[in-house]
């Protein structure tokens, strides 16, 4: 019985009625086109009709592994990606208090140029940069590569400060002291503008590195005071260089900020007493209530700030039981 009807099913495909026997699994309508009649079987109802691989655009499957390394390649991703999500998480439970003075507008003081490199972030001088900093990002902290955006900073949103941050060890001044040739094409491209002074005689490479990340400075510095002069000579910018000291190379503590330029004034003398101005001044509100003074203002921030602080940890760090005092450190408290 099972070998007649395997020697029927050929029959009817050697003879074209392959149709018939699809129309036992799906039936056409009886509107059907007559001319697709003599169809292949697959081609008979629209509901089999294959999509042509030729119209399936390229796609990438979502990666996910269990790992044996922690150093693979999508090891990595995931757990980014999970701290990234577990500090967002943090950050959302700040609530609408924390986004109300930014939510429809920024209202930045500044406008910060610095390298793209992962060591150098915004909290290295802004302990609240949201709403404060307009950060722009390049290799090698450079001006021109990024002028539609330091313009967009100042002459749209009139921040009074642009902040040049350079930073020790770079690696796009380092490639800029050799030969770029080896390089990739964009990324030599990006390079390209970075012009650095010959060696000083004498500098082991380590000073010369160095010296080379304030040269470049104080030319990021002078370009964008040729840039915007007008507005520097109006007072209504201020055009300042700095050096991000992440590896101590100036000696003067890791990662001391240094001011090493001021409007492209770059003595000693002058750039201790911008400092000497700027630490003077009072420590002031960004967004000042009338209604409190300016102590009840800075205590405001400073409780907002620890706890903003709290709760990113707590949703972040597993909760641990209160470490006990030896009773000698208690008697010492008192």
């Amino acid at each position: 019985m099972y070998r007649s009807g395997l020697i029927l099913a050929l029959a009817l495909a050697a003879s074209g009625c392959s149709k018939l026997a699809a129309k036992e699994v799906a039936p056409e309508p009886a509107a059907a086109d007559p001319h697709a009649a003599a169809a292949p079987a697959a081609e008979a109802h629209p509901a089999a009709q294959a999509v042509p691989a030729a119209a399936e655009p390229d796609r990438f499957a979502v990666p996910f592994a269990w790992e044996t390394s922690p150093d693979e390649p999508l090891a990595k991703a995931r757990a980014f990606m999970s701290e990234v999500l577990r500090a967002n998480e943090g950050l959302v439970l700040l609530g609408r208090e924390h986004f109300a003075a930014f939510l429809d507008a920024q209202h930045p003081r500044a406008t910060v140029l610095t390298c793209a490199d992962s060591r150098v972030q915004a909290n290295a001088w802004d302990s609240s940069p949201e709403d404060d900093d307009f950060t722009i990002r390049n290799i090698g902290n450079q001006v021109d590569n990024s002028l539609g955006s330091v313009e967009y900073g100042i002459e749209h949103l009139h921040t009074p400060v642009l902040l040049v941050v350079g930073h020790t060890g770079c690696g796009a001044v380092k490639a800029a002291l050799g030969k770029t040739d080896g390089l990739a094409a964009p990324i030599a491209k990006e390079l390209a503008p970075l012009k650095l002074p010959p060696p000083r005689a004498g500098a082991t490479p380590d000073q010369v590195w160095s010296e080379a990340v304030v040269a470049n400075v104080h030319a990021q510095v002078a370009a964008a005071v040729e840039h915007f002069g007008t507005l520097v000579h109006s007072g209504e910018l201020t055009v300042i260089g700095a050096v991000y000291d992440l590896k101590n190379d100036l000696g003067k503590g890791f990662g001391r900020l240094h001011l090493v330029d001021i409007n492209t004034n770059i003595e000693p003398a002058r750039i201790d007493a911008f400092v000497k101005a700027v630490r003077s001044a009072p420590v002031a509100n960004k967004k000042p209530d009338a209604k409190k003074s300016t102590a009840d203002a800075l205590e405001s921030i400073s409780d907002k700030r620890v706890r903003a602080m709290l709760e990113r940890a707590a949703a972040v760090l597993p909760a641990r039981p209160p470490a006990q005092k030896p009773a000698a450190s208690a008697h010492a408290e008192h």
